[in-house]
């Protein structure tokens, strides 16, 4: 299992930020610069998909329907939080990820933490990821 540094860059809020993943020596791996809108359908389900569920799929079709919502909204996911970090994390199959906050993102460390936990690289899992949250400079 490799150790990475996925690091938080340029943190604005939770739909402004960079990504710089890093590799064991210290190495660029990839980076991705994120721009979410907050007012699209896939942000919305995603920061709340329970609640989303709830909310937009027909009790005669649940199935169906939850797992559709589930796909797209991972697919948006992998592409627009991780893209190609994402892919840079799919390719490498097991991972420690030790992901890396500036010290403005630490009321949002949690959310951060689940996004590299829970997105996809475009419909495909990412590697098995543990990931610990720390401040830089802590």
């Amino acid at each position: 299992m490799r150790n990475l540094r996925l690091d938080v860059q340029g943190f604005e809020s939770l739909v402004r930020w960079r990504w710089v993943l890093y590799g064991p020596d210290g190495e660029f791996l990839a980076d991705h610069r994120i721009r979410l809108n907050p007012d699209c359908w896939q942000y919305k389900a995603f920061s709340g998909l329970e609640d989303h569920l709830g909310l937009y799929v027909a009790p005669d079709r649940r199935g169906k329907d939850e797992e559709q919502i589930v796909i797209e909204v991972g697919e948006w996911a992998g592409e627009e939080i991780f893209g190609p970090v994402g892919q840079a994390l799919a390719a490498v199959r097991s991972a420690t990820v030790r992901v890396v906050l500036p010290p403005e993102a630490a009321p949002d460390h949690n959310a951060a933490a689940a996004f590299a936990q829970v997105a996809s690289g475009r419909g495909t899992p990412c590697c098995p990821i543990t990931s610990a949250c720390r401040l830089r400079g802590a």
